[in-house]
C-alpha cells in the first residue's frame, strides 16, 4: 500500500526542532480539534486505494446496469462492439504512458493473449445476453461466484489438495445461486410467472453461470500471462482489440447491424465512460492496496447492482434474489480472506521470505 514516510518524517522532525512555545501552540491546536481534523484527511489519503476500490465496484455495476439498457433496443453483439473501443482507449493510453512495448520473447505470450481474448468475448457476450432474461443484480453476483470456481480449478489444474473450507464455501456458493434461481421443484412455481417466463429465467441464469465460469478461466490464464511477463495494460488491449474484432464479424454476419438512435448513441458514450471508469480506478486501487483489500471490496458490486436495479429500473429484489446474493459474497469474501491467511502461513514457514 502507497504511504508517504518522507512527509511524515519532515513533519514530526520540523514540529520536533521548533520552540516550546509554538510545540504548545500545536498541542492547543490539536485540543481544539486541529489535530483530529489532520489526523482524519491522513488517513483519509492513506487508504485512498481502498475509497478507489468502491468506486470501482460502483462504477462497473452501473456499467452493467445502462449495458442491459442498450441490450433491450439494440442486440448483444453490437453493444459489444460499440463498447469495447472505450476498452481499448483506456488501455492504449495507460500502456503508453508507461511505454509499454509488446512482449518480445516468442509465441507464448501471443498465444496466451489470443486465449484470454477469446475468454473475454465469450464472457461480454453471454454477460450482455443474459441481461435480456434475468435482472442486472442477479447476473452480477452470479458472475462474482467466480472467485469459488477458480479455487475449484486450481484443485484440478494447480493440482491442488482441496481444503474442506474451499469445499464449505463453493456449496454455500451453490446454494446462493440456486436460491436466485429458485427452481420450481424446490420453490414451486410463481402464479405471476409463465412456463415461458420460468424458463427465460433459467436460460439466464445458465449465461450468467458461463459468465462465472468464463471469468474464473480467465484468471488463470491472466496468471500465466503474468508469469510470461505480459504487462495488464497489454493485455487489456489485445482482449478488448480482439473482443471488438470478432463481435463485429459475428454482427456482420448475422446481419445485426442496426442505426443507433441519438440516445442510444449518448447511452454508448456513457456506458463505455462506466467501463473506462471502472478500469481505472481498479488499476489505482491495485497498485495502492494489496489484492486481498481489493477482491474483499469488490464484492460490494454486489451491492451497488441491487442499488443500481432499484435506481434505473424501479425494480426491488425479491427475498430469494437478497438471500442468495448475501450467500454468494459471504462465500467469496471468506475464499479470499482463507487464500490469503494459507499464503501468510506459507511465507511464515518459508525462511526464504
Amino acid at each position: 500500500m502507497a504511504r508517504f514516510p518522507a512527509a511524515n518524517e519532515m513533519e514530526l522532525a520540523d514540529v520536533e526542532d521548533r520552540p516550546s512555545k509554538m510545540k504548545d501552540t500545536v498541542v492547543s491546536d490539536d485540543i481544539r480539534g486541529g489535530g483530529t481534523s489532520r489526523s482524519l484527511v491522513r488517513s483519509l489519503i492513506a487508504h485512498r486505494g481502498v475509497f478507489l476500490i468502491i468506486i470501482s465496484a460502483m462504477v462497473f455495476s452501473l456499467w452493467a446496469s445502462l449495458a442491459k439498457i442498450l441490450t433491450t433496443s439494440l442486440s448483444v453483439f453490437q453493444v459489444v462492439v460499440m463498447t469495447m473501443p472505450f476498452a481499448m482507449a483506456s488501455s492504449a493510453v495507460c500502456a503508453t504512458l508507461k511505454g509499454l512495448k509488446p512482449p518480445a520473447n516468442g509465441a507464448p505470450p501471443y498465444f496466451w493473449l489470443l486465449a484470454s481474448g477469446l475468454l473475454v468475448t465469450v464472457k461480454n457476450v453471454t454477460t450482455f445476453w443474459a441481461y435480456a432474461f434475468i435482472d442486472v443484480a442477479d447476473v452480477i453476483t452470479i458472475g462474482q461466484s467466480s472467485v469459488i470456481i477458480v479455487a475449484i480449478l486450481s484443485c484440478f489444474i494447480l493440482r491442488e489438495p482441496p481444503k474442506l473450507l474451499d469445499i464449505v464455501f463453493g456449496v454455500l456458493a451453490i446454494v446462493g445461486v440456486v436460491v436466485i434461481a429458485r427452481p420450481s421443484f424446490i420453490f414451486g412455481s410463481e402464479e405471476s410467472m409463465s412456463s415461458s417466463d420460468q424458463k427465460n429465467s433459467l436460460l439466464g441464469i445458465a449465461l450468467a453461470m458461463t459468465t462465472a465460469l468464463t471469468i474464473a478461466i480467465f484468471y488463470i490464464v491472466t496468471r500465466k500471462q503474468s508469469s510470461l511477463g505480459v504487462h495488464p495494460f497489454i493485455s487489456s488491449l489485445s482482449n478488448s482489440s480482439l473482443c471488438c474484432f470478432l463481435t463485429a464479424i459475428l454482427c456482420t454476419a448475422l446481419g445485426y447491424w442496426k442505426c443507433p438512435t441519438y440516445e442510444e448513441l449518448m447511452l454508448t458514450i456513457a456506458t463505455g465512460m462506466a467501463y473506462f471508469g471502472g478500469q481505472v480506478t481498479m488499476y489505482l486501487s491495485l497498485s495502492l492496496e494489496n489484492a486481498t483489500t481489493v477482491s474483499v471490496l469488490f464484492t460490494s458490486k454486489i451491492v451497488f447492482g441491487f442499488i443500481w436495479q432499484f435506481a434505473l429500473f424501479y425494480v426491488i429484489p425479491s427475498w430469494t434474489s437478497a438471500c442468495g446474493a448475501a450467500l454468494v459474497m459471504t462465500a467469496c469474501v471468506c475464499t479470499v480472506l482463507r487464500k490469503w491467511y494459507s499464503q501468510r502461513e506459507n511465507e511464515n514457514e518459508d525462511p526464504a521470505v
